[in-house]
């Protein structure tokens, strides 16, 4: 009688307990995260823009977009030799093939000048700086490449410089001075304080005579 009794009572408690928390005919509700189409979005802020910006010297010659600023945009450029160093064509020549984003020449030697010429309509300032492989360039601003250039051991900055339409654009030639260390380096297309483009150039030894 005591073990039937018992058994009665061992299946009222699992009836009982099998119909806790879900007392709508429901399964009961976990919880579970939220689907991923339901999560924030991913920060898209300065660490990605700062990622998209190469300085290991594998996109040496491509025009790169550092910052948005939409009344300065700088559609292509031509760089070439302005002294004869490397046997790269002349202005008239590259005329012919437009402005370019990528595959500009971007080897030169020091001691020789480089012809920069430029498809944009605004003035500018350019700063040719040592690469410095781990700066944040996204988040670099005109003082900071200010900074970098008066500590090289030649500066090399221009401004308030304008594409010149009679001259195929032609914005200004700056000289790879003798007393820079070969390497890489940046051409630095800054306007409203922004470091809005970029050009990575590699520096060689002048070759000997």
């Amino acid at each position: 009688m005591k073990r039937f009794t018992a058994i009665i009572l061992t299946v009222l408690s699992v009836t009982l307990l099998s119909g806790c928390g879900n007392s709508g005919g429901q399964p009961a509700q976990t919880n579970a995260p939220a689907p991923a189409s339901d999560a924030a979005p991913a920060d898209s802020g300065s660490t990605a823009q700062a990622s998209a910006v190469i300085t290991d010297g594998s996109k040496c010659g491509v025009l790169q977009k550092v910052a948005e600023q939409d009344d300065f945009i700088i559609n292509g450029l031509i760089l070439t030799t302005g002294s004869g160093h490397h046997d790269y064509p002349a202005i008239g020549e590259l005329s012919g093939k437009g402005y370019q984003t990528a595959g500009l020449y971007s080897e030169y030697m020091l001691g020789e000048w480089i012809a920069i010429y430029a498809d944009c309509g605004k003035s500018m300032n350019i700063y040719v700086v040592p690469n410095q492989p781990d700066a944040d360039y996204a988040a670099m601003t005109e003082a900071d490449l200010q900074k970098i250039n008066e500590s090289a051991a030649y500066e090399n900055a221009v401004t308030d410089v304008q594409p010149d339409p009679e001259n195929y654009g032609h914005v200004w030639d700056t000289y790879v001075h003798q007393e820079m260390d070969a390497g890489l380096y940046n051409v630095c297309f800054v306007s409203g304080g922004k470091l809005c483009y970029l050009v990575q150039l590699n520096l060689i030894p002048e070759a000997a005579e």
